[in-house]
């Protein structure tokens, strides 16, 4: 996230009038698609005794400490070939695409009475690609470019080449049903560019450089400490839950991790 937002002010810095648009691509089930190496599937073994019954994972599990990086070894590589697709200067987005270039959605600008945010000095050097970039975590990439001449579709189109060149095509008679390396209902709802993206649960506004949680997150979490106030007492499960909230603001906010010893 502070990569995306470095990045993003130091392009404002560089081109203090232009629009900072944004895509977002999900993988479909991730980790599914990995199996496991079989020293690996045995330390996830599961035993349940009363029925004598052990349980085995021969793919990636949710929360296994070792899963993301596991996964990470295929789809950093994918980015990293988007990255060099991107800033390639003989790749014609308009010869050479995937499939799925054609069901994207629409870009979607903020009303040009909005003004530009200031793109202040930042404490490091953070070079700054005209054609823009990409960044991955675990599994949302997000493809970040200024609005100059042939950039947007160029951004919007690298991600998923890269990933239709790793991926092995779906046939048109599938003998096994598969679904697409891209998550289809996230694609059409947030690949689109933008200047107002919600990544890794903040909601960013790359025309103001504000960033700010989501409404209906803001509304809950905040209910939520109103409530456990007004109660004066709460499950260690509910506060552990809230405790993880905080730490996600102070992403954001550092000097919130000030007030969150006395809570742990």
């Amino acid at each position: 996230m502070k990569r995306i937002i470095n990045r993003a002010v130091a392009t404002r810095r560089k081109y203090p009038n232009k629009k900072i648009l944004t895509s977002k691509i999900d993988y479909k089930s991730a980790y599914r698609r990995v199996h496991l190496a079989w020293q690996t599937a045995l330390q996830t073994c599961t035993q349940i005794t009363e029925q004598e019954i052990a349980v085995l994972s021969l793919r990636l599990t949710f929360g296994g400490s070792p899963c993301p990086t596991k996964w990470n070894s295929m789809s950093e590589p994918a980015t990293d070939l988007a990255n060099i697709i991107l800033r390639h200067p003989d790749w014609n987005p308009n010869e050479l695409y995937s499939p799925l270039s054609l069901m994207l959605p629409e870009r979607i600008d903020l009303p040009d009475d909005i003004p530009f945010g200031e793109g202040r000095e930042l404490a490091v050097d953070v070079p700054v690609d005209g054609h823009g970039s990409s960044e991955v975590y675990i599994d949302d990439t997000f493809t970040q470019t200024v609005d100059l001449p042939g950039n947007v579709l160029k951004a919007e189109r690298a991600v998923l080449l890269a990933i239709h060149a790793l991926a092995r095509p779906i046939a048109d008679e599938e003998p096994i049903p598969r679904e697409t390396m891209a998550a289809m209902e996230k694609f059409l709802a947030e690949a689109g560019m933008e200047e107002k993206k919600i990544m890794l649960g903040w909601l960013l506004d790359f025309r103001r450089l504000e960033i700010s949680l989501p409404d209906n997150k803001a509304t809950a979490w905040s209910q939520e400490i109103a409530d456990m106030l007004k109660e004066g007492k709460t499950k260690a499960k509910r506060l552990e839950r809230n405790i993880g909230r905080f730490v996600n603001i102070g992403m954001i906010l550092p000097y919130v991790h000030h007030f969150l010893a006395r809570m742990r």
